[in-house]
């Protein structure tokens, strides 16, 4: 049985994926065929800024879920580092930047446009693009973290979760144990999650996942679309499922003839000619004994029938890249008392992953050509040549390019830093004392890291954002998310909005036009906007962008608790009706609502929170009940 932490985190990846798609979207409507470069340009801060606040919440998740999920197993083991969260946030999973990997559906939806596609669909097809890709930087964050968070604890591994609809490769993936140098192989929109567990936990526990189960639970429908509809009928007639899975990775152009399985020492061999794919075999229109032993000849049907752990090597673990099947003693050795003890020696090369050892390979191998010999030869006084030390340098240098770009130094942390005083006064303190509009957004996000708050910082340039609107925005975005922590606020950023629109609200970051923001002149007329609008506010001059930011801190809110307080408000202002015994269109009434909070339910619910925020006692009753619910809503949730 699935521990319910797992489960949990399954379904709040889920959310945070739901967070950045809607972002993807919106953004992405803005982008015109005419311009497709420049007007995908001018977005992609903003969805960078967003990506990377959710993969950090996505990251956060991740790190964190496996204690609880090893606890309902009787199993929790004490991590020896904890992970830092930051390392999976802000850049690819592939290692390129944000702003690298968010530009490609540019280039893919021209691709297709040059192909022949009507640019509107070819558009489409861009924006399907760029959600598939966010949501796989949100899942690879959350799974990045919790692999770490895997090796972390001794004598612990996982269970690949599958989340139904799965396809074939996954399902063939789950249910076996991985220890914690296994990676997680996923593809675009894969949604697996790891379970942390013991290889022995993972038997007794029921985590051990049965594909055969998992492909009859399916329609024969949905067999043949996620297997193939040979594929599927392969199983169906006893084919072994992993050798028909498997089948596809080598199969060649025409899809009649797979190399999978056809080596020396392969399943099928080297010996017996071509192997045909299940495709070919059904396409011969044979009788259904004829295809049976055709099946089995082509090694598809084995003689120990459909066992869900393997009937070839079963679930036994194996001895890494080095270990040749438990042949070679030393790398062996190494394996079993790092699964004993839960240890691993850090210079083994036995026991380290293959990225571990590419990078301890190019520093041994660079540590030689430096000390004169040549790294690739036993020989005795073996001369280093340019050649050698060319290639020597080059490798190290891919290597720490890789390490930069991948974040790996601050893969974990072992000691928390020690303050004097809270997180929230020492940020507070520095982005009141800081001296540029830079600095001031540097205070904001060391804050939201101090405090475990996670949300991203951006646009918060000096000569675009006077450093008084920064403060002012700053302060009140610290104080919001310390008073409500449990809101998935994402981040706050400085940017360029269509026409007179102040600020809005984009996948839990909340974006401030920096119109408002350049200087005091435009700060005193966006509290002029807000007033002359209806809106409420203390008619402060100075408060302009904390009414901004508050208000939109609202919505966020109202969004995370999935509009629940919405359907409360019929209910609200129908009972302060009959209390103050006013009519809907009395002027006695109107007061109890602002003119912007009158244009619909989203913007009476942001209004009353910012109502309660800003002017405290002197909000209106109405103001107070909506933002008392909002707020139940919010800690229930």
């Amino acid at each position: 049985m699935i521990p319910d932490a797992a489960v949990a985190h399954y379904k709040q990846m889920q959310s945070l994926q739901g967070l950045v798609v809607m972002a993807a979207a919106d953004l992405w409507s803005e982008v015109g065929v005419a311009d497709l470069t420049g007007s995908w340009a001018r977005q992609i801060p903003a969805m960078a800024s967003v990506l990377s606040a959710v993969q950090l919440k996505a990251a956060t998740a991740g790190a964190s879920y496996g204690a609880a999920t090893l606890a309902a197993q009787g199993l929790y083991e004490a991590p020896e580092h904890f992970v830092d969260p930051r390392a999976f946030a802000g850049a690819a999973s592939d290692g390129r930047t944000l702003a690298g990997l968010l530009y490609s559906p540019v280039p893919h939806t021209k691709a297709l446009i040059a192909g022949g596609m009507d640019p509107r669909m070819a558009l489409e097809a861009g924006g399907r693009h760029l959600t598939t890709l966010t949501r796989t930087q949100v899942a690879d964050a959350g799974r990045g973290a919790a692999g770490v968070d895997v090796a972390t604890r001794k004598n612990t591994g996982f269970v690949r979760m599958l989340n139904p609809p799965s396809c074939s490769r996954c399902s063939v993936l789950a249910g076996k144990f991985y220890r914690w140098n296994n990676g997680f192989d996923r593809h675009p929109k894969c949604d697996c999650v790891h379970v942390q567990t013991s290889v022995e936990a993972a038997q007794t526990e029921g985590l051990m996942h049965d594909p055969y189960e998992y492909f009859h639970s399916l329609s024969q429908a949905d067999q043949d679309k996620a297997y193939t509809k040979a594929g599927a009928q392969a199983i169906r007639d006893g084919g072994d499922l992993f050798q028909v899975v498997n089948s596809r990775r080598g199969m060649k152009p025409g899809g009649l003839v797979t190399t999978e399985g056809a080596t020396r020492r392969g399943n099928f061999g080297n010996t017996r000619g071509p192997r045909l794919t299940p495709e070919a075999i059904y396409g011969k229109g044979l009788g259904r004994a004829e295809t049976l032993r055709e099946l089995e000849r082509y090694g598809y049907i084995l003689p120990g029938g459909q066992n869900p752990l393997g009937v070839i090597r079963g679930q036994a673990e194996g001895f890494g890249q080095l270990g040749h099947g438990g042949t070679r003693v030393g790398a062996r050795e190494a394996v079993l008392r790092a699964r004993e003890t839960g240890v691993r020696d850090p210079l083994s090369r036995a026991t380290m992953t293959a990225a571990e050892r590419r990078s301890f390979d190019a520093q041994a191998n660079w540590d030689a050509v430096q000390a004169g010999r040549n790294p690739f030869t036993n020989r005795k006084g073996a001369k280093v040549t340019p050649e050698v030390a060319a290639r020597v340098e080059m490798a190290y240098r891919k290597e720490l390019a890789r390490t930069v770009e991948s974040r790996a130094p601050r893969a974990v942390i072992t000691t928390a830093p020690k303050t004097i005083q809270t997180p929230l006064d020492a940020g507070l303190n520095a982005i009141t004392s800081a001296k540029t509009t830079q600095e001031v957004g540097e205070a904001l996000a060391s804050y939201s890291s101090a405090s475990g708050r996670g949300f991203s910082v951006g646009g918060f340039d000096d000569g675009k954002v006077s450093i008084s609107a920064a403060k002012e925005v700053a302060l009140t975005a610290a104080k919001l998310a310390e008073k409500y922590p449990e809101a998935e606020f994402s981040g706050v950023y400085f940017g360029e909005l269509r026409g007179n629109v102040a600020g809005n609200t984009l996948g839990g970051v909340v974006r401030i036009n920096n119109a408002n923001a350049l200087n005091d002149a435009a700060r005193a007329r966006a509290t002029g906007f807000a007033v002359r609008s209806g809106h409420h506010h203390s008619h402060d001059a100075d408060q302009g962008l904390t009414y901004t930011m508050t208000h939109e801190f609202g919505h966020v809110i109202d969004n995370m608790t999935n509009h629940a307080t919405r359907d409360d408000l019929t209910k609200i202002k129908a009972g302060l009706r009959s209390e103050l015994k006013v009519k809907v269109n009395s002027p006695e009434w109107r007061k109890q609502v602002s003119t912007y909070g009158a244009s619909d339910n989203a913007e009476l619910i942001a209004e009353a929170f910012v109502d309660v925020e800003i002017n405290g006692a002197s909000a209106t009753e109405l103001s107070k009940r909506i933002h008392a619910r909002l707020v139940k809503n919010l800690r229930a949730k």
